[in-house]
């Protein structure tokens, strides 16, 4: 048998009920290809029971920051693996970044299936942040409840924040009342270059009333993400005292082109005030500034918004 790196996942003696049914639940749909493998069940190992998969370098949790190309395709990725669960009528009861494994290829798997609602001690098998409206007011998981956090993972991917707000920050009852009331912040408050229609797609996933939602299946999902136009993908790179700079490439079909951009806000302090600037290098050209777009000057707030207009042009239609 070859050698290979495993993990080795343990539970809490209580939850050893919990551990049994995830490992048959994952074992039921192991021929998945984008779902991870579940090797064995060890009934005595350590101090208990373990289950064994295999050792993966990363998850979505630790590619922070990511192009919005990457976001979509690995979103794609872990609908392709709830479709392939919910034909099983395997539910997975809790997506989230940090149970998207990538291997060393760069292939993402979706792993770790949510145990039972509740555990002994009273935690929930879910996590808050990701759960539906339903699944908050005590309804069961579900195909709808697995998309529902498909999409709060593609925010995340996107805008490297969470739509409702994290336990991090805000009390549990805080985020489970805007997770009923539909209250997510809107990305243009944190990513303002996203295309409108991507604004749009959130918006349709967030509707907090289950019999109005849209989007309900992983498959209706994947064929409303093919048809997000996202013409330019953004990173900021810098934000550090007297200039704001964000790297960008031009996209066609979901595929880089070759083509750079740079955006830059800089300071002026001898002048008091803030100029943005875009560039644009073709391929294996270098970054020019784009013709026919003027310097702007103006204060920060001015500088910042008259950006975020070029950008948001330039992700919608590949001019500014």
């Amino acid at each position: 048998m070859r050698r290979a790196d495993v993990a080795l996942k343990l539970y809490h003696p209580d939850a050893l009920d919990a551990q049994v049914a995830e490992a048959a639940r994952q074992f039921e749909v192991w021929e998945g290809n984008a779902i991870l493998r579940l090797l064995d069940v060890h009934p005595e190992y350590l101090e208990g029971e373990v289950t064994v998969m295999p050792l993966m370098p990363r998850t979505l949790a630790q590619m922070d920051p990511i192009f919005a190309s990457d976001a979509i395709h690995y979103t794609r990725r872990v609908l392709t693996a709830l479709d392939f669960c919910h034909g099983r009528d395997v539910v997975h009861g809790d997506v989230k970044p940090s149970n998207v494994f990538v291997d060393g290829r760069g292939a993402a798997f979706l792993g770790d299936f949510g145990v039972r609602d509740f555990l002994p001690d009273g935690r929930r098998g879910h996590t808050l942040e990701y759960a539906a409206p339903e699944l908050v007011k005590g309804a069961a998981r579900s195909v709808a409840s697995d998309v529902w956090a498909a999409a709060v993972t593609l925010y995340e991917l996107l805008t490297g924040e969470l739509p409702f707000g994290s336990r991090d920050e805000i009390p549990d009852e805080e985020v489970a009342a805007r997770i009923v009331a539909g209250d997510y912040r809107h990305p243009d408050h944190i990513r303002p270059y996203l295309p409108l229609r991507v604004r749009h797609f959130l918006q349709t996933c967030f509707e907090p009333d289950l019999a109005a939602r849209e989007i309900k299946t992983a498959d209706d999902m994947r064929d409303s993400l093919a048809d997000l136009n996202i013409r330019a993908e953004w990173l900021l790179w810098s934000q550090e005292g007297y200039v704001v700079y964000w790297e960008g490439y031009e996209v066609v079909s979901g595929q880089r082109t070759g083509v750079r951009y740079a955006a830059t806000v800089r300071e002026r302090p001898r002048l008091g005030l803030w100029e943005a600037e875009v560039k644009r290098a073709p391929r294996d050209g270098e970054l020019r500034k784009w013709r026919g777009v003027p310097l702007f000057t103006g204060t920060r707030p001015e500088a910042l918004h008259r950006m975020a207009l070029w950008m948001k042009n330039i992700t919608s239609t590949g001019e500014p």
